[in-house]
């Protein structure tokens, strides 16, 4: 099992829970005050996550990274957790979206409308659950896939909040993902997938990423493989105070790989993802929201690559 997985989240639900309501009784703009000493305390306290932040920024970031930076690091984080609240509840008014997708959005929107819905690749950069905006400004709706590892612990409590969140997910290991996956998209919903984490040791390449190798999951390019749909990155930058800006790439339209052969085969795919996803890193090195060593796991014994035999 991967790093990330077995890692201990520091908040306790009681904790989320009370920012959920205070956020929610007082409003953004007093929950956003809240996060400063919040910020302070994890940039604090939390020694591991602190040095995974310097030395991601040290990677993706020109100047050397200090005290200050983390803590905008921590604050980016923190500012798209409160939001998550709002948009949990629909409060997609207090937001502003910026579209960069080099006329992208308009093909998605034309395929949503005749059917067809599109697979689209995210990752911890950026806010996820943002995408909601998106669909909902654009009348492009989308249904998470995703494994249920996946879930944290905030989102256990605005989905105690918000039920109807529970509808938008997919559990990746559930009996009936596919045939609920594959009905969404032929009804013109989009499936989004986090294409940055491995969930387990099989169907992992090694891809240098910020000038060294780490693992990333050929999972998600397989599943798209398998669905047959357009397949595009889609990153949700958080730009300050309410805005978020949407950068949409084109990954492939049919991707189509070797049987016997499928991690190799995916190897390109997962390339141009990785290029994509690291473009985006250097554009808003705040928004790696993945706070632990993320090349660690590419140097762990055993960590090579494994595609299981075909049954």
């Amino acid at each position: 099992m991967s790093h990330w997985v077995d890692k201990k989240e520091r908040s306790n639900l009681a904790t989320i829970r009370l920012i959920v309501m205070l956020a929610r009784t007082l409003g953004r703009r007093a929950g956003r005050g809240l996060l400063y000493p919040i910020t302070l305390y994890f940039v604090i306290f939390s020694r591991g996550g602190y040095r995974a932040s310097k030395l991601f920024l040290r990677r993706a970031m020109p100047a050397r990274p200090g005290f200050r930076e983390v803590f905008n690091h921590y604050y980016a984080f923190a500012s798209t957790l409160l939001d998550n609240v709002f948009i949990s509840a629909n409060r997609f008014d207090l937001f502003d979206i910026e579209i960069c997708d080099n006329g992208w959005r308009k093909v998605i929107r034309a395929d949503t409308h005749a059917g067809r819905g599109s697979i689209f690749l995210g990752a911890h950069l950026g806010s996820f659950h943002a995408m909601r905006l998106t669909g909902d400004r654009f009348n492009i709706p989308v249904a998470a896939m995703m494994h249920r590892a996946e879930s944290s612990k905030i989102m256990q409590v605005l989905a105690e909040q918000a039920p109807s969140l529970k509808r938008n997910v997919i559990e990746i290991t559930d009996p009936d993902a596919w045939i609920r996956a594959k009905a969404l998209l032929d009804e013109g919903v989009s499936i989004a997938i986090l294409a940055d984490r491995s969930v387990s040791d099989d169907n992992n390449l090694h891809i240098d990423f910020l000038g060294q190798p780490a693992l990333f999951p050929a999972g998600p390019i397989i599943i798209s493989s398998l669905l047959k749909a357009p397949v595009y990155t889609i990153f949700t930058l958080y730009r300050g105070k309410a805005l978020y800006q949407v950068h949409i790439h084109k990954l492939g339209d049919n991707i189509q790989l070797q049987r016997g052969n499928r991690l190799e085969s995916a190897r390109p795919y997962v390339s141009r993802y990785v290029r994509q996803l690291e473009d985006h890193c250097r554009l808003a090195p705040y928004n790696w929201f993945n706070f632990y060593d993320f090349w660690a796991s590419a140097q762990r014994p055993g960590a090579d690559e494994h595609e299981p035999a075909e049954s």
